[in-house]
């Protein structure tokens, strides 16, 4: 889960990632971790257009009160704007060997790198990813240890990557 707030006087968003655990989806569409629960759910916005939504309980949003509720939703379009960088399809899909054969070892290390980076990772001190990742314009070094924000998908792809280089 990925939410954020912008930082009073800076002008930078932070963003807060958070791995629910113990997720259970029952063949109603129940949802429950040990965190949320909710229900997916279809519904119509006032200008007529359906979606698919994960209507949240005790939603995770401070500022919405406890007898309320959220709606989130994912559409495919969602992945070219959450994810930055330039290797974005590594943190939603799992990637096949032969998808990464003709990339260079250098860049293969970047693109391992972007997924670290992407959760505000903070590299060694002008070292070679330091410098390459202060160089994007959306990367902020905010956390020493990015490890509970990975996806099963990221440690496949991270491990895939590693195995290759």
């Amino acid at each position: 889960m990925k939410s954020g707030y912008w930082e009073e006087y800076t002008g930078f968003r932070r963003i807060k990632y958070i791995n629910l655990t113990n997720i259970e989806i029952d063949k109603n569409g129940r949802f429950t971790s040990d965190q949320h629960t909710g229900q997916f759910i279809k519904y119509k916005t006032e200008t007529g257009e359906n979606y698919k939504g994960l209507k949240i309980n005790n939603p995770w949003t401070s500022w919405i009160q406890d007898s309320e509720f959220e709606i989130g939703t994912r559409t495919k379009l969602v992945f070219d704007n959450i994810y930055y960088g330039k290797y974005a399809k590594i943190s939603f899909r799992k990637l096949a060997p032969n998808e990464l054969k003709d990339i260079s070892t250098e860049e293969l290390t970047i693109m391992r790198n972007e997924i670290y980076a992407r959760y505000g990772y903070v590299f060694i001190k002008d070292g070679k990813m330091d410098k390459y990742f202060r160089n994007q314009e959306w990367y902020r070094a905010e956390h020493k240890s990015i490890n509970s924000f990975l996806t099963e998908i990221e440690l496949y792809n991270i491990n895939l990557i590693k195995g290759l280089e």
